[in-house]
């Protein structure tokens, strides 16, 4: 038989020794490698062998059909396997257990009598009145489990994992012959934190018997294709150390890096080059690009292609930038178009609404999820399908913004067209506004001077620098709360937060997209609906000042209270929805509003692109600034500071926010060329409030 390649070594499919004595006894060693089967079918084997040499029939013949354990063309993974990774530690210090020391461990032996063993399940079985009695194998993997884990002095909060096999061949449905010859066994996995493993021994066997217990017909079909899809990554998987450079049924790190920073990289790109466009060629002209690009895009990132993942993933990856672009370049567009076309007593209302309807998008987008989801079983269906739908309000979009025609703000101030400008305004405003009118407000302007003249730093110069900043930092928190969402998510059980897998791939999408949808409607479409009938009465400097204010005592009472939480769900789900519901109130809001109210008609797309930039770069910081403390696989990653006081640091952030604010002059009922330092004229305005 051909000798085996595993992880580079060179190995026999089993090696045969026996080692005769002067006795006449002799000894029969065998080595087998799972390649070819595992110690059912090992002993299968050795008694088969005896029977043969006696001359005896076969009581089990061996079934030898490799097919039945075929992967499927294509793989279809759809739970993530965390028995092939190592686990880390959101929360490590910079301490050092016990474990990790250079002491030496000692090796001793244990037996476990049937009295012991008895004794072990009638106190399990004390604690747990009720509950099905353990078996042997969930009280000692318990017990030992418990016990070395106190044995090794780890923290309270460090997280224990144990791995073992489970027989595969009664699991599958229709079970596997009974004189199936090959490797069945299927690895399963559990863990738990430290303290709790050390003061219960009733949770680590409900550990142990929830892991065998997930080891299903489907879970079984999954670590097939599994191993299919990842061969040779598990070819060096062994016991002792099975990290893998990433997760089934989750993306790993670096993947879901690349796909996350490809959208935010391409929105800062469609935000600089698209809000350049907008003062160049005008605003029609160059969201109708934008538009093009968000409705092309999601149907292509759902037809990605590519013979192997890492294909389909740079794939999706590029189209997926794309759509940032797109996307990016929507922000100082749709930002200048809504406050060219508003009035000034309800602009800040219609500018807000442009915004809420992010949330919108969150909660339809979340609504598409759970009905596809719901309709699909093939995983790989059901995310292409999520993110094709994605094309369709875009070209609806598309479709209306063509029907209608350039601001007149852009075609008098800039393109200096005053017939269009007034026939345009005629239009739209459904009054007569004749050229002459026009003539009048712009033949005073003087906005000749550029970007980075002395005089528009004189005039424009600290609002760009406070504007910019108080998005930039407030992206910085915004783009940060999946750290707590995370924990928000898994704590209450909306999706799988245990190693011990329990649900499919495409239920978890179900789950995270009800989740999402729930946070929605519970903190941001509220928030936004506070925004739209809040900024024109109250402004939009208070509320984005009572904003920061308030995500910075609720992250500070996050961090200060931190432990606590863990047992209070129901106190972090208020101030995280609190904090939530205040930024969209707030900054979240009005920091895209500002920005498209102070400055001249012909940089307001520019000065816009600037600040709207500038909150994708703390969009960038807050998303993968706290990324490397998830790193704990072969040193790729630093250590982090910790969950607690990265909020901490949120706090500052936000604080800081609020203190930018006091830069930002109020815009509340003021025409935009008086809050631009342009030529007063009201008449206009006046026409579209009546």
């Amino acid at each position: 038989m051909d000798r085996v390649n595993n992880s580079g070594r060179s190995i026999d499919p089993w090696t045969c020794k026996v080692t005769k004595f002067k006795c006449g006894g002799f000894v029969l060693g065998l080595a087998i490698n799972h390649c070819m089967f595992d110690g059912v079918g090992a002993m299968q084997f050795v008694n088969s062998w005896g029977e043969t040499a006696r001359g005896l029939p076969l009581s089990l013949p061996p079934a030898l059909d490799r097919a039945v354990l075929r992967a499927r063309d294509p793989p279809q993974v759809d739970f993530p396997h965390h028995e092939f990774t190592q686990i880390t530690d959101d929360d490590a210090d910079d301490g050092e257990d016990e474990e990790d020391s250079e002491s030496p461990l000692l090796h001793r032996s244990f037996r476990f009598t049937p009295a012991s063993i008895a004794r072990l399940k009638a106190a399990v079985g004390a604690l747990e009145e009720g509950r099905r009695a353990c078996t042997t194998f969930e009280a000692l993997a318990g017990f030992v489990w418990s016990a070395r884990t106190r044995a090794l002095g780890m923290r309270p909060s460090r997280r224990s994992k144990l791995l073992f096999a489970v027989d595969g061949r009664p699991r599958f449905s229709p079970p596997l012959p009974a004189g199936y010859f090959g490797n069945a066994i299927v690895l399963t996995s559990a863990a738990c934190p430290a303290g709790e493993l050390a003061s219960s021994l009733p949770r680590a066997v409900r550990l142990v018997r929830g892991a065998a217990a997930a080891v299903t017909d489907v879970y079984m079909r999954s670590a097939v294709d599994y191993f299919e899809a990842t061969r040779a990554a598990v070819a060096g998987v062994d016991t002792a150390h099975h990290g893998m450079p990433g997760e089934a049924g989750t993306l790993p790190p670096d993947a879901a890096a690349a796909l996350n920073g490809a959208v935010l990289c391409g929105t800062f790109v469609g935000q600089l080059a698209f809000g350049w466009l907008g003062d160049s060629i005008g605003r029609r002209r160059a969201y109708g690009f934008a538009l093009a690009l968000v409705a092309v895009c999601p149907a292509a990132s759902g037809l990605s292609f590519g013979r192997t993942a890492k294909a389909v993933v740079a794939t999706l990856c590029f189209f997926r930038f794309w759509l940032g672009v797109g996307a990016g370049g929507g922000y100082p567009l749709s930002a200048a178009i809504v406050a060219e076309y508003a009035n000034r007593r309800k602009r800040g209302a219609f500018l807000a609404a442009v915004y809420a309807m992010q949330g919108m998008g969150i909660l339809l987008s979340n609504a598409v999820a759970l009905v596809v989801s719901a309709a699909m079983t093939e995983a790989d269906y059901v995310w292409r399908t999520i993110l094709m739908v994605g094309a369709v309000p875009a070209a609806l979009a598309f479709y209306l913004r063509m029907k209608l025609p350039e601001t007149a703000r852009y075609t008098a101030l800039v393109a200096g067209d005053l017939r269009s400008a007034a026939a345009d305004m005629s239009l739209v405003l459904c009054a007569t506004i004749r050229e002459q009118e026009l003539d009048a407000t712009v033949s005073g302007v003087d906005d000749k001077w550029g970007l980075f003249s002395a005089q528009f730093l004189r005039s424009h110069g600290l609002n760009l620098l406070a504007t910019s900043s108080a998005w930039f930092l407030l992206d910085v928190t915004y783009y940060s709360q999946n750290i707590l969402q995370k924990d928000l998510l898994g704590k209450l059980g909306w999706v799988s937060h245990s190693p011990v897998v329990t649900m499919s791939a495409v239920e978890e999408v179900s789950k995270l997209a009800r989740a999402l949808a729930l946070i929605a409607l519970c903190g941001a479409i509220p928030g936004y609906c506070f925004a739209i009938a809040l900024i024109d009465v109250l402004g939009r400097r208070q509320l984005q000042i009572a904003g920061f204010l308030v995500m910075t005592l609720s992250m500070l009472t996050l961090a200060a209270l931190y432990e606590h939480w863990t047992s209070h769900i129901a106190g972090f789900m208020v101030l995280y929805n609190v904090a939530f519901f205040f930024a969209n109130v707030g900054p979240n809001t009005t920091t895209f509003v500002a920005p498209a109210e102070l400055f001249p008609a012909r940089l307001r797309c520019t000065c816009h692109r600037i600040a709207a930039a500038s909150g994708r770069a703390g969009a960038v910081l807050g998303s993968f600034g706290f990324f490397p403390k998830k790193g704990a696989d072969g040193g790729q990653y630093a250590a982090g500071i910790g969950t607690r006081n990265e909020v901490f640091v949120l706090a500052g952030t936000n604080f800081l926010g609020m203190l930018m604010t006091l830069f930002i002059p109020e815009t509340r009922g003021t025409s935009l060329e008086v809050l631009s330092k342009e030529v007063i004229y009201e008449a206009v305005e006046d026409a579209a409030c009546n």
